[in-house]
């Protein structure tokens, strides 16, 4: 495999992640508000 496709898999694995861990973040907060709503600086 030619390095420009690994260097390709690798960044959009680790925005892929970032994506996954942001919705789980916004999730939680969610979920531990009473109003069931994001705080405001959730919000992107």
């Amino acid at each position: 495999m030619a390095l420009g496709v690994k260097i390709s898999l690798l960044f959009s694995g680790l925005f892929l992640l970032s994506g996954i861990l942001t919705g789980i973040w916004k999730y939680a907060k969610m979920m531990s508000s009473e109003t069931r709503q994001t705080p405001v600086v959730v919000y992107v």
